[in-house]
């Protein structure tokens, strides 16, 4: 305290500002920022480059489309976890995996559908933490369901 308070209104203008400033510091202690950690953990993503464009793919699964992803195509199947896409979901999953702009590109492409799956979306899944490759390389446990 640099100066003397006089007052009481001083005085409880005094105490009020010290109250609110010890207040502040105790919730901001109490505060847990999910949002910073999240961050954190995304802030620099995959890139891909297919068609002469440029893609982020981030670091890891989004959770919209893990619900789907593990709602609808992740199945355990004589003790073997494989990747099993419905037919009629199948552009929901690339659209979840990679976004409008990308989903929109390969539509106006040449690139097959087997591509986009035992290339890109094995690919991804394994940096995701979801290997399903078979021993040799190949994407022997995924199907596209029909």
């Amino acid at each position: 305290m640099d100066k003397k308070l006089k007052s009481n209104e001083e005085r409880e203008a005094f105490l009020e500002e010290k109250f609110e400033q010890i207040q502040e510091e105790q919730e901001a202690g109490l505060l847990l920022d999910f949002d910073k950690a999240i961050e954190e953990k995304q802030a620099k993503p995959f890139t891909i480059k297919i068609l002469g464009k440029f893609y982020n793919i981030p670091k890891q699964m989004p959770f919209k489309f893990a619900t789907f992803f593990f709602r609808h195509c992740y199945k355990k199947v004589n003790g073997k976890l494989t990747v099993d896409v419905p037919e009629e979901k199948l552009f929901l999953f690339i659209q979840l995996m990679f976004g409008n702009e990308m989903l929109v590109a390969l539509e106006h492409s040449n690139v097959s559908v087997e591509d986009v799956f035992d290339t890109l979306a094995l690919e991804i899944l394994s940096k995701w933490g979801y290997d399903i490759k078979g021993k040799k390389g190949n994407a022997a446990n995924t199907e596209k369901k029909t």
